[in-house]
């Protein structure tokens, strides 16, 4: 994903959603995997931050987990918010100074590798931008799981899942606990350890991602040129 702040002028950036006005001020957030450019009225100044989207995903999902069921409502959530592509924001001056100055520190903090003032300024950030992002009310946990429910539907209706790979994900459900090892799932794929799956917890459980992002410096444009991540 990608946060940008027009620092100084004015122009336009293209997109796959097609082109918008920028001026000093402007906030903009453009979903992961989108190529964006621009051109600037004469001169411009942007800064960018780059961030991992499973990152941000999981951010979202600890801010709202009280209404959030797992991390796939939270991808849920970005994908809606993002579903034009990019979202443009105009901030006023003092506003716009305290993204400015955020974004310096992160940029700071990279440089020196400070790994923990980087990601409290930009949890700054995103606490600036959670005050500022039109979040539609709260959908109930029974409509937001109908939607999911959907999307997975969606997402597995042309990749049917093997027998071998359910036993051994009940397997591993049934017994979180256990340390499994690459030759006890594939014998639990021939032969069941742990009964009836359908009476065991459906406990969730997942591997830690390490969160990353970037920060460009101020640039000059027409150079600023942002390729897909």
């Amino acid at each position: 994903m990608k946060f940008l702040l027009a620092r100084e002028g004015s122009g336009t950036i293209t997109g796959d959603w097609g082109e918008r006005r920028f001026r000093m001020g402007d906030l903009m957030l453009v979903g992961s995997g989108l190529a964006i450019g621009g051109a600037p009225d004469g001169t411009a100044t942007t800064s960018t931050i780059f961030a991992d989207k499973d990152y941000v995903m999981d951010q979202v999902y600890w801010r709202y987990a009280d209404v959030l069921q797992d991390r796939t409502a939270a991808e849920t959530v970005m994908q809606r918010a993002f579903g034009t592509g990019a979202i443009m924001i105009r901030l006023n001056g003092p506003l716009a100074a305290t993204f400015a100055a955020r974004i310096d520190e992160i940029e700071r903090a990279q440089t020196m590798r400070e790994f923990h003032r980087m990601q409290a300024a930009f949890a700054e950030v995103l606490h600036l931008l959670g005050q500022l992002l039109p979040w539609s009310p709260a959908p109930s946990l029974r409509t937001l799981t109908h939607g999911i429910a959907a999307m997975v539907a969606r997402r597995t209706a042309t990749r049917p899942v093997r027998s071998e790979v359910l036993q051994v994900r009940n397997a591993i459900q049934c017994d979180l606990a256990h340390r499994w090892l690459v030759a006890e799932m594939a014998t639990t794929a021939h032969l069941s350890r742990c009964g009836n799956y359908s009476e065991c917890s459906l406990s969730r459980w997942a591997c830690p991602r390490s969160p990353s992002w970037a920060c460009c410096a101020p640039r000059r444009w027409p150079e600023c040129f942002v390729t897909p991540r």
